[in-house]
């Protein structure tokens, strides 16, 4: 699954994920396991989850930051909650293709929105026992074996 998600991350211009997801997993959101240019980390900002500078200065690539109170001219100011603030910024900064990675609600809520062009699901065989639960989705087209995993997508 991670070659697989390391490949698609290879053909998008930028990841999308909160500063929750960001704090609780600290992604390296490149393509290491495969070859290409790294997408742009687009992270939406959280009072609430306020971002590790540490794992921040790690990424390869300059994030764009999208929040209330951003500073940095790479930022983006408005209420992340709020997608039709900030997708447009995205557009004029030539974000045409955006993988959305997480957390849960950022991901129900482009499902949800119509906003979703495709879908990848991957299914561990293993089972998780506390965590977030992802969001749901029913018209996956294809579904596929990944080793011991599953991977769908629509």
């Amino acid at each position: 699954a991670a070659l697989k998600t390391h490949q698609l991350r290879s053909r998008v211009d930028g990841i999308l994920i909160s500063s929750k997801t960001a704090n609780s997993d600290l992604p390296a959101l490149s393509t290491r396991y495969w070859s290409g240019a790294n997408p742009t980390p687009i992270i939406l900002l959280s009072k609430v989850h306020p971002l590790d500078m540490k794992w921040l200065a790690s990424l390869k690539e300059k994030p764009i930051l999208i929040g209330e109170n951003v500073k940095s001219e790479a930022g983006i100011t408005a209420d992340p909650k709020q997608p039709e603030q900030w997708l447009m910024h995205l557009l004029d900064r030539n974000m045409y293709h955006i993988l959305v990675e997480g957390g849960a609600s950022i991901l129900e809520f482009f499902i949800d929105n119509g906003l979703a062009d495709e879908v990848h699901r991957y299914t561990s065989s293993l089972s998780v026992l506390d965590g977030v639960t992802g969001p749901t989705y029913k018209w996956c087209d294809s579904s596929n074996r990944l080793g011991e995993d599953r991977y769908d997508r629509n």
